[in-house]
């Protein structure tokens, strides 16, 4: 049963495959994310509802990624990551881990874990070459 308000609408679509899911595990690290920057906490904001707004699992995977790297950068520079960035962080991993983990019969924290040990691995990858 799916319970909808009648007073607005609520977008649905099919849940990516199996097949679909661990293409999508695989190809995680190899794309190099694209990174908005803004000193403007709404602009920063307006992206990532920008990004969520699509429903894509591909864009997900892509907020997801450029935060981490956010993040990463922020470490690196000894600064704080930013709050907006964290609660989207947030958000994104709570419905592509959710919804990669029911796929693929595995716990949200163990699709977590493997997209941030791949970021971390990434990285390490960038730092010596």
């Amino acid at each position: 049963i799916i319970y909808v308000p009648v007073d607005g609408c609520a977008h649905m679509r099919s849940v990516v495959d199996r097949e679909e899911a661990q293409d999508c595990l695989r190809r995680f690290p190899g794309s190099k994310p694209k990174i908005f920057r803004s000193r403007i906490q709404r602009q920063v904001r307006e992206h990532y509802e920008t990004m969520l707004e699509t429903y894509d699992m591909e864009v997900l995977l892509e907020l997801i990624k450029e935060t981490y790297a956010k993040r990463a950068e922020a470490a690196a520079q000894n600064k704080k990551f930013g709050q907006v960035d964290e609660q989207f962080l947030k958000y994104a991993e709570k419905l592509a881990c959710g919804e990669l983990a029911v796929v693929l019969d595995a716990s949200v924290d163990s699709i977590r874990s493997a997209f941030r040990r791949q970021m971390r691995e990434a990285q390490k990858n960038k730092n010596t070459v």
